[in-house]
């Protein structure tokens, strides 16, 4: 990417412009709706569905709104723009304020109440000093009921008070309990690794990474690159990467990781890796990433992926880019699709009264073999992943982990099932989670 990067860094300085204030003659919003619209008209990866009719405005609609005006909606799920860019700096390189636990939000079928499954939690978070765990199940955030209309409010505040609850199997039911735990929000220094271990078994080993997101490079190097090396150390010749709540981040980040993975001959030629398509006012030839040749490499012939809906963009990018030239097992469910691309522009000017910042979608790729993840990966082999009954990582019990471990050894775990059955409830994105589906042009 050296020459369209070096071309969108000296573009975006040539299209900005300095506001002189916030309101003018023609209207409040004019300077800031104008400044969007001259990015969308130039960096939109649907640029050409984008009318001079709908470039016109007066200055007095909203920002967001005037923006959410532009979007190609046929196509464009993911185009992103917030009146806070100093919080959404700290959420993409991983200091974000943040309670430290990872939401899979479930909606009750025929009813508007929401539950919230913990699929992670961070380290030293506010969630884990108050004992929050994978699995628990909350359906209460300070004394309300979860819904439909209020859990995104709720579970952003800062401070919360969770009331807990059960999964009863017999009945396939939540039940509420009396445990409550209370947490408040604190700044938290992301470690994307949230487990890691060694699995010595029939005359395998194996390492197995569960990452949670592709944050800030320089982050995301030091702590995923300290768990490879201790793999090499380890001779590991079989890796599990558990990607299944990864939504997704840094372009930068998902090369490195994939170059780490790659067979070592094609990092060395730093072989084109994925293909990207950017709209026609700036692409004339074609375009790629390549490996990057950066010193760690597993020589890897094989690898096993642990997927499901919440796996997009970057992890998407990661497993379809790597499966031209090795070896690529998933296990688990669908991804998500998210086959387009975002940079993130903030206002140009400090004296600006206005914190916006817009992420459209620029760009979109295909593995070297043409291949898009528009419409999701299908797993190889299926198995669903209930985090209503879900384990710790590493848990041979968990029905992924466990199929994986399986293809590797051949060794079939007495009373461990593959959990094929669907249930009767769906997962629902909040708007903050559509956002971390992102794969981010740096």
């Amino acid at each position: 990417m050296k020459k369209t990067s070096l071309f969108l860094l000296l573009f975006g300085l040539v299209a900005a412009f300095m506001f002189t204030s916030c309101k003018d003659e023609d209207g409040e919003y004019k300077e800031i709706n104008d400044w969007i619209g001259s990015k969308m008209n130039n960096y939109y990866l649907w640029t050409g569905k984008i009318s001079s009719d709908m470039l016109d405005q007066d200055g007095h609609d909203n920002p967001k709104n005037y923006y959410n005006s532009l979007l190609y909606k046929t196509e464009d799920r993911w185009s992103y723009i917030t009146d806070n860019y100093s919080a959404l700096v700290a959420d993409l390189q991983g200091t974000p304020v943040s309670m430290g636990y990872s939401p899979l939000f479930g909606q009750d079928p025929g009813t508007n109440n929401v539950f919230i499954i913990v699929a992670y939690v961070y380290e030293n978070s506010p969630a884990d000093k108050a004992g929050l765990e994978r699995g628990d199940i909350i359906t209460k955030i300070n004394d309300a009921q979860l819904t439909t209309s209020n859990y995104q409010s709720l579970f952003y505040n800062e401070t919360q008070k969770l009331g807990l609850a059960q999964f009863i199997p017999e009945t396939n039911n939540i039940n509420d309990t009396d445990e409550t735990l209370t947490m408040t929000a604190e700044v938290i220094n992301v470690n994307p690794v949230i487990h890691s271990e060694v699995i010595t078994e029939n005359e395998k080993i194996i390492g197995y990474i569960a990452i949670s997101e592709f944050i800030d490079s320089t982050t995301f190097k030091t702590n995923v690159g300290d768990v490879l090396n201790e793999f090499l150390g380890a001779g590991v010749n079989e890796l599990i990467v558990d990607l299944r709540y990864n939504r997704g981040g840094y372009v930068s980040s998902a090369v490195w990781l994939a170059s780490a993975l790659a067979p070592l001959a094609e990092v060395e030629k730093q072989s084109p890796f994925i293909e990207v398509e950017f709209n026609s006012k700036i692409q004339s030839e074609d375009e790629y990433y390549d490996f990057v040749s950066h010193g760690l490499n597993l020589n890897l012939e094989k690898v096993y992926f642990l997927t499901g809906q919440n796996t997009a963009s970057a992890s998407e990018l990661v497993i379809s880019g790597l499966q031209p030239f090795m070896d690529v097992i998933t296990i688990g469910e669908t991804t998500h699709g998210k086959y387009v691309g975002s940079t993130v522009f903030p206002t140009p000017d400090e004296k600006v009264n206005h914190n916006y910042a817009i992420m459209p979608i620029v760009l979109e790729y295909t593995n070297i073999d043409g291949a898009s993840v528009k419409g999701g990966i299908e797993p190889l082999v299926a198995v669903f992943d209930d985090v209503r009954v879900a384990v710790p990582f590493g848990d041979q019990s968990d029905p992924l982990l466990n199929q994986a471990l399986e293809m590797i050894t051949g060794v079939v775990k007495s009373g461990v099932k593959s959990v094929d059955n669907y249930p009767a409830y769906h997962l629902i994105l909040s708007n903050r989670q559509k956002l971390k589906m992102n794969l981010i042009v740096d």
